[in-house]
């Protein structure tokens, strides 16, 4: 009797459905992954914006030349962008002094559309909600209250 050697096409079939198995669930998990890596990213991005502006008006800085006594600063939001501005409002901002930060625009930032911190107090108005959610079902709600305290989930 001959020593056959070899794979038969049963052990072959089971070991390509393996591959496949563990490649599709490991291409799942990486992808949720990376969702929630961009997600926490802009969730950070919109908390770091208002930081910088409540920061900015409670330190009294004026980045406008013309501004010789201290402005309020305030984040104003888009679909693609959040801009920190000085002024009491963006309405009647200096864009030149602006600061852009890109966002993504996969995640939907929704509440708020403008906050304004006072000089040298850093209340806020209006206070608010800004709420953050994605398409993988992430949400994060950003809570600013009148006296321009920053707190948020996830």
């Amino acid at each position: 009797m001959k020593n056959i050697r070899g794979f038969s096409t049963i052990e072959v079939a089971l070991l390509v459905f393996f591959v496949t198995v563990v490649g599709a669930w490991s291409a799942v998990t990486g992808l949720d992954t990376y969702r929630g890596y961009q997600f926490r990213n802009e969730r950070n991005a919109v908390v770091g914006a208002l930081q910088d502006a409540r920061n900015q008006a409670i330190h009294n800085i004026c980045r406008d030349a013309s501004c010789a006594d201290g402005i309020s600063h305030g984040v104003y939001f888009t679909p693609t962008e959040h801009i920190i501005f000085e002024g009491i409002n963006y309405a009647s901002a200096n864009y030149a002094v602006d600061k852009v930060v890109n966002a993504n625009e996969n995640i939907q930032v929704t509440g708020l559309g403008e906050v304004i911190f006072s000089r040298l107090s850093g209340e806020a108005n209006p206070a608010g909600t800004i709420t953050i959610t994605d398409v993988a079902g992430h949400i994060s709600i950003i809570d600013i209250n009148n006296e321009g305290r920053i707190a948020w989930t996830n």
